[in-house]
């Protein structure tokens, strides 16, 4: 126990970070997550090893952008119905499958949002 069992490390608080924006990158599914638990609008930052960047919820909008490097992925799972997503003037292309509340799009080409960009869902 470090200073009496109230010490968290500084790592530790990522998690609490990523269960409330629901942001889960999962790299060898090319598969990215972002399941909010957290009511109302936010404001927050993502990290990978590829890149990092922030995130943000305005009413049913989120938006995702990349400050640094690049977000890949094939599919992301969200938690709202019948989205549609782009990036910049760009509307992608999708395959939306439904199951407990999540939505899966599977995208017909992997996506990247690289440095500069930003992901709308809508």
């Amino acid at each position: 126990m470090e200073c009496g069992g109230h010490y968290s490390r500084a790592i530790s608080s990522w998690c609490t970070l990523l269960a409330a924006t629901g942001f889960t990158p999962d790299l060898p599914g090319k598969t990215l997550s972002i399941i909010p638990k957290i009511p109302g609008d936010f404001h927050a930052p993502w990290a990978t090893a590829s890149g990092f960047g922030t995130i943000r919820r305005t009413g049913k909008t989120l938006a995702v952008s990349c400050e640094y490097g690049v977000l890949s992925f094939q599919f992301l799972k969200l938690n709202l119905s019948d989205p549609s997503v782009k990036i910049g003037i760009q509307i992608l292309n999708t395959h939306a499958s439904s199951k407990d509340a999540v939505t899966t799009l599977r995208f017909t080409d992997s996506v990247s949002v690289n440095a500069g960009q930003t992901m709308i869902i809508l």
